[in-house]
């Protein structure tokens, strides 16, 4: 792009998502010389097609950037797996329910410094809710594989009990880029049933041994 920033604006389809979502909000997909950023919006099967539609036009992108993802549509973020696997993953702010899923299939995970000024940045792993049917999917639980390899400091039994929450919201495996403050420790792992009243720290898991990067 020779240094020039494209910006794709077009509405957001409200659909099925893992987690509560605004009533309405913005797409904004922009690229400069090396990163494509996917900001404020929900994993969506739209979102999805020109995401990738981006990464193939675009041969310089070698990162993708995540800023305020607060989740998305059940399934979305599967289309999207293979190819970002190929790139480098930043956070920044919230990256929750399919984002978290997509920045774990990245080359190289990064946890950005700068919090977003919606929130701290953080991933936050968790099951499926059917807002239709309202009740969780087994669907989540498909993930504990791939979860396991990735995050290998994590307990199948810890992944298992985030992946099967009875209720949708901040509940599950949070990923914090710096140490919670309203916690007494230094803690960046959280499980939590109901955030932020009830969450248990994993105290003795940190970054490295999750193979993320902080900046």
């Amino acid at each position: 792009m020779n240094g020039r920033t494209a910006t794709v604006a077009f509405p957001l389809f409200i659909g099925v998502s893992c987690i509560s979502a605004p009533a309405r909000a913005d797409v904004r997909v922009e690229l400069d010389s090396s990163r494509l950023y996917v900001e404020d919006v929900l994993i969506t099967p739209g979102i999805a097609n020109r995401v990738a539609s981006a990464l193939y036009r675009h041969k310089s992108i070698d990162t993708v950037r995540f800023v305020n993802i607060t989740g998305g549509i059940v399934g979305a973020d599967e289309q999207l797996r293979g190819l970002i696997s190929n790139y480098s993953v930043e956070v920044k702010g919230a990256c929750f329910s399919s984002c978290a899923m997509l920045a774990l299939y990245g080359k190289q995970l990064r946890l950005l410094k700068e919090d977003h000024p919606n929130g701290p940045t953080a991933l936050l792993i968790h099951g499926t809710y059917d807002y239709v049917k309202k009740q969780w999917s087994r669907h989540g639980l498909s993930y504990i594989p791939f979860l396991h390899q990735r995050l290998k400091a994590i307990t199948d039994n810890d992944l298992q009990t985030a992946l099967s929450y009875p209720k949708p919201g901040l509940n599950g495996l949070l990923i914090f880029r710096s140490p919670w403050r309203q916690m007494k420790n230094n803690s960046v792992v959280f499980l939590c049933s109901s955030f932020p009243a009830n969450c248990e720290a994993r105290e003795k898991v940190t970054h490295s041994m999750l193979n993320i990067t902080i900046e």
